[in-house]
């Protein structure tokens, strides 16, 4: 009877999906890139609503400097930071997705 369950109950659970092929893992880790770019972009233009913009407004975590920010803080902070900037030239050190 539990032979029987087992088989029945593997056959209901769906196959495994597909591994993904080289051509997609290349599209999704470039429009990965492409949106990390974006934000560095609009940091290097200091453009805060942009930098800002795929924030959630109210349920935001960020890591910085050994504390937890909610979302009003990461917010203020971001506009702290850039205040009296003229710009900003960072770049990647590294990059990997």
């Amino acid at each position: 009877m539990a032979a029987g369950a087992t088989a029945l109950l593997l056959a209901r659970v769906p196959p495994p999906s597909p591994e993904l092929s080289p051509a997609e893992i290349a599209e999704i880790e470039g429009e990965v890139l492409a949106v990390v770019e974006a934000r560095f972009d609009a940091l290097r233009d200091l453009d805060m609503d942009q930098v800002l913009q795929g924030a959630h407004p109210e349920q935001l975590s960020w890591a910085a400097q050994g504390r937890i920010l909610n979302s009003f803080e990461y917010r203020d902070g971001m506009h702290a930071w850039a205040d009296g900037k003229e710009s900003w030239r960072g770049d990647w050190v590294e990059t990997q997705v």
